[in-house]
């Protein structure tokens, strides 16, 4: 280099092997490398967060992946300004005709190198982007995605052989160029130009590989008689689903099969009950003794000790009144109970004349599995016409939308204590064998009383199916677990020899059953689908994902609390029973649910009688309130005429009814009161002004016993006790009129709306 050349260089701020120029490769280079390493850490972020179930530490993990990225694109922007600096520099030079080699040696290095940080920074920028798709899959679908890169985007696409700097150093694979034009000086500073392909006959190997290049490569000829095309590559979606179901197919071979189906089939071949308050029982009983001591007499009286046991199989059928349900329309629920049972009952019998009493324990162990249908209120005259078209759960396109499928399947526990008295009234033949003389012992028929109180101890697992809208079904399983106390008082007739036995029974029962339970939404039109739901009824259980198949998720809890009463009339003979019972139940059902999203719901219902209140509060996933699933829903089941028009006459009616003539009502509706809170704050103000009135007219305080329901509204401090107001104090006739009385004195409509469907 002369000195002219030297000074021309100088004055483009750079020197051929200066240290600015070593510098400003030694910049480019490092910036490579810092891109490469934030694209590494991206991509580990991001498979983080695709394996990641906890939604707010996949939210952190796909930001920290596109802080990477960030990173990474200004590391691949510093190492491009390099090269830039170094290419116009070099540019000056060869314009006023001039070349420096050490120049061009920096330039090519640099180049090379900001060609690999911007590969890195799309890389990392990749990986961002799946992060953030990654958050609202399913865990299974993060996982495969993440673990087989080859099924999930194919087979790499051919590159061309990374550019090698002088130094050994290959930072990638370089990004695509446009073919750069050559210097003045006949230099060409990116990739080599595209070179021809050569041709070869068929079936020869070409006396040297040429370089590939996309755009020149025309690909196997058709002349050739042994070509055969390419299987068409399968779409991410089908390769996703592949994986899915070799992963679910690896499941089902290494865990051990359930005895038998958790989905048991044959429910739909029997006969649904009628919609009534009435349930009827039919079934089988074996009874027999196992162990009988040798009588024993003292002061008059015969003492025998022994052990029964009972093996019992009974069937249920039962059909609900159609009912309103909160938020909702008009529903009926079918319901088929099974029960198969052992017990043992080890026990004292006592004979003094006529008179007669056993004291014994019982002990017990069944199966339940029950069988709950429930279906819109309109299509349930279907299948009460014909009741062999029960949905069945093995084809979800049998059941209705809005339509659920509930199986229960409990072991249950129990044991209790039983204390009879009877009297015999008369005899009949006996089925007894003769004794030594000839003669055998009476069959004395016996009309008395039972006390029986006992617990049970149930422990199973419930799947349901749930028809939404169109395509999509709703799946849901998990564990429950509960305790039972009960406690009845019956009168029975029946004979000594056991073949028939009549009965009045009351019985006051207790329950508290808890629910942990996991849902998945599947769209039954995308492919895998219908390997889910397979699984699903093979196993009981849901896989971690559902694939391109799922739309929705979510975890529930769920805590039940029931305390009934029931009146049952029951017969037996021979080995035949049946029973009919009327119920009357009080209810209290919590419900929270987790969904993947990141919103939270919570429902807590009160059931008495004809009467429901359901409170509910509702946030989206970033803290926030959701109106439309947060308020108070105050049900009326079959309310009278004149109940009816109370309501409508105190409430605005819903939004699309505002403005219209309100409809004339006519026999027993469904009534739903709907509050939000604040609404449920105001009707409390509007029972403050009632209560003051009234003891400002009255000269007296008011109190509880005046007004249940108003006075419970004044005393609440907020929204929540104001609802709760109506789940304490609501459930009883006269409050019905309370807030009648409330709306007359307001002088107008009170907050909330109503709406009503008539009964039947």
């Amino acid at each position: 280099m002369n000195a002219t050349e030297v000074k021309g260089s100088q004055g483009a701020g750079l020197v051929g092997g200066s240290d600015s120029t070593n510098q400003a490769v030694d910049d480019a280079q490092d910036a490579a490398r810092a891109a490469a390493e934030a694209a590494r850490k991206a991509a580990e972020a991001a498979a983080a967060a695709a394996a990641e179930r906890n939604a707010e530490k996949a939210r952190e993990l796909e930001a920290k992946a596109k802080a990477l990225a960030e990173t990474a694109a200004k590391a691949a922007q510093k190492a491009s300004n390099a090269a830039a600096k170094l290419a116009g520099a070099l540019e000056k030079l060869e314009n006023r005709g001039k070349s420096d080699l050490k120049l061009a040696a920096a330039v090519e290095k640099a180049t090379a190198a900001a060609k690999a940080a911007r590969s890195s920074s799309a890389a990392a920028m990749n990986s961002a982007a799946a992060a953030t798709r990654s958050r609202a899959q399913k865990p299974v679908d993060r996982y495969e995605s993440m673990k087989d890169k080859k099924l999930e985007y194919g087979p790499p696409a051919p590159q061309a052989k990374p550019s090698t700097p002088s130094n050994g150093a290959v930072y990638g694979p370089p990004a695509p160029q446009a073919k750069p034009s050559a210097s003045p000086t006949g230099a060409v500073y990116g990739p080599p130009a595209p070179q021809p392909r050569a041709w070869h006959p068929p079936m020869a190997p070409p006396t040297s590989q040429p370089a590939w290049n996309r755009d020149s490569f025309a690909g196997p000829s058709l002349q050739d008689p042994f070509y055969k095309p390419a299987p068409k590559p399968l779409t991410p979606e089908q390769r996703l689903e592949l994986v899915r179901e070799r992963k679910l197919e690896q499941l089902d071979r290494g865990a051990p099969m359930p005895p038998s189906n958790p989905v048991p089939q044959g429910f739909s071949v029997f006969e649904l009950g009628k919609a009534g308050p009435m349930e009827t029982k039919s079934g089988v009983v074996v009874e027999g003794e196992l162990y009988n001591s040798p009588e024993i007499t003292a002061r008059g009286m015969k003492l025998t000790a022994g052990v029964e046991g009972t093996a019992e199989y009974q069937r249920s059928l039962k059909a609900s009144q159609p009912k309103l349900q909160p938020g909702g329309g008009m529903t009926v629920t079918f319901e088929v109970k099974q029960e198969v049972k052992g017990e043992l009952s080890p026990g004292i019998n006592v004979e003094r004349g006529l008179v007669s009493g056993r004291a014994a324990t019982k002990h017990a162990l069944g199966r339940e599995t029950t069988y709950e249908f429930t279906v819109p209120a309109d299509k349930a005259e279907l299948y009460q016409r014909d009741p062999l078209r029960a949905p069945d759960p093995f084809n979800p396109k049998t059941l209705p939308e809005g339509a659920t499928l509930v199986i229960k399947m409990d072991d249950v526990r129990s044991d209790a204590v039983e204390l009879e008295l009877g009297h015999a009234v008369g005899a009949m033949p006996s089925k007894q064998k003769p004794g030594a003389d000839g003669l055998a012992e009476p069959n004395l028929v016996s009309v008395g009383g039972r006390i029986e109180t006992g617990g049970a101890e149930i422990s199973g697992r419930s799947v349901a199916i749930e028809r939404l809208e169109g395509d999509t079904v709703r799946l849901i399983a998990g564990p429950t677990e509960g305790l039972k106390g009960s406690f009845a008082l019956s009168g029975f007739v029946g004979d000594a020899d056991g073949t028939f036995e009549g009965s009045i029974k009351a019985e006051v029962e207790r329950s508290f059953a808890t629910q942990n339970l996991r849902t998945v939404d599947l769209d039954l039109s995308k492919p895998g689908a219908a390997v889910v739901y397979e699984h699903f009824l093979r196993t009981g259980q849901l896989p971690a994902g559902g694939g391109s198949a799922a739309v929705g998720g979510a975890e529930v809890y769920q805590s039940s609390f029931k305390a009934g009463g029931k009146l049952e009339a029951a017969g037996r003979y021979e080995k035949g029973s049946a029973s009919v019972a009327v119920n009357t139940e009080y209810g209290i059902d919590q419900k929270q649910t987790f969904g993947q999203d990141g919103s939270i719901s919570s429902e807590f219902t009160v059931s008495q009688g004809d009467r429901t209140v359901q409170i509910s509060e509702a946030y989206t996933a970033d803290g926030k309130v959701d109106p439309k699933g947060t308020g108070t829903r105050y049900l009326v089941h079959g309310a009278p005429q004149e109940v009816a028009e109370g309501f409508q006459r105190s409430f605005s009616p819903p939004e699309e009814l505002k403005g219209k003539k309100p409809a004339p009502i006519s026999g027993s509706q469904q009534v739903e009161l709907s509050l939000t809170p604040a609404q449920a704050t105001e009707l409390s103000g509007v029972a403050k002004a009632y209560v003051a009135d009234w003891e400002a007219q009255n000269n007296q305080s008011f109190n509880s016993a005046t007004e249940p329901l108003i006075w419970a509204l004044a005393n609440a401090q907020d929204s929540n006790e104001a609802s709760t107001a109506l789940a304490d104090a609501g459930g009883r006739n006269e409050d019905y009129y309370a807030l009648t009385r409330l709306a007359d004195f307001h002088g107008q409509v009170l907050p909330g709306t109503v709406r009503m469907v008539p009964s039947k």
